[in-house]
């Protein structure tokens, strides 16, 4: 079966929902972690949506592709990282707006990086293809 851009956009929202599912559940043992899991783990976070994104963009080879991983990336972090904001007391909320800023800048930078990767994949695709 064929998934068209829908079926593939559902397909890298559910993995990256999944991704930042595990990150958030992992996110205790992290803190006490050394310093070099935590590096893979955040690597892993920020490395595994690129490389959906583009290899789902070598496979599909359609732009409208391209603007899928920005949506969806924008929407799952920022709706995660707005629970995590409301889920604070009133008296922590103050600097957890801070944390909230620096998320949204984040995961701007991780959806631009993202939005790249699909591009990349679509051209090298349709190049590769010859359409």
């Amino acid at each position: 079966m064929m998934l068209g851009w829908l079926g593939w956009t559902i397909v890298y929202a559910v993995v990256i929902w999944g991704v930042d599912t595990a990150y958030a559940l992992l996110e205790r043992w992290l803190r006490d972690a050394d310093g070099r899991t935590q590096e893979v783990a955040a690597g892993l976070r920020f490395v595994i949506p690129l490389g959906l994104a583009f290899l789902i963009g070598l496979q599909l080879r359609a732009w409208e592709w391209v603007f899928s991983p920005f949506l969806v990336i924008v929407v799952t972090m920022l709706a995660f990282s707005i629970v995590d904001y409301l889920r604070r007391p009133a008296s922590e909320r103050q600097q957890g707006a801070v944390g909230l800023i620096l998320a949204i800048g984040a995961t701007v930078i991780d959806a631009a990086a993202s939005t790249l990767a699909a591009i990349a994949g679509v051209a090298i695709g349709r190049w590769w293809h010859g359409g």
